[in-house]
């Protein structure tokens, strides 16, 4: 073998063991580790924005691997934060992006009902669930939380 075709063997050798480490590396590490947020007091107090309102479907966010939906909730009633009631907020309802399909589940915000919603902000300014998982709670009523709101709030 020439040392032309000796070096290019080790660089495609080299681009092949590369790209399938940092492949391998985005799929397997690429999995965030959600927290269990099965305390409702917990979900309050690391949420940027608390409300009780109506979803409804506003498109599609594309993610990395999997797409997320979003939804304008109409706010009947700010547990905290700062949006008015009557407000229209635009959420993105993230997904399980490490799971097969985007919502295994069915994507929570995808109701009719009247439901408890535990929001963050986004890097770029907007609104997403808190977790695929613990962010949309069914209520009956807005004035009937499934836990006490602190005081002062």
């Amino acid at each position: 073998m020439t040392p032309r075709r000796t070096y290019r063997a080790w660089a495609l050798a080299g681009t092949l063991v590369f790209s399938s480490g940092a492949l391998t590396g985005c799929m397997s590490g690429g999995c965030p580790g959600w927290h269990d947020y099965s305390d409702p007091e917990e979900r309050f107090r690391d949420s940027a924005l608390v409300v009780v309102g109506t979803a409804a479907p506003a498109g599609w966010w594309a993610e990395l691997f999997a797409d997320d939906a979003v939804y304008d909730i109409t706010v009947e009633r700010v547990v905290k934060g700062d949006v008015g009631e009557d407000d229209v907020v635009r959420v993105e309802s993230i997904s399980d992006h490490c799971a097969a399909v985007p919502f295994p589940d069915g994507d929570p915000l995808d109701t009719d009902d009247l439901v408890l919603v535990f929001l963050m902000e986004k890097q770029d300014g907007g609104l997403r669930t808190l977790t695929p998982f613990d962010a949309v709670t069914p209520v009956e009523s807005a004035d009937e939380l499934p836990f006490d709101v602190p005081a002062g709030l």
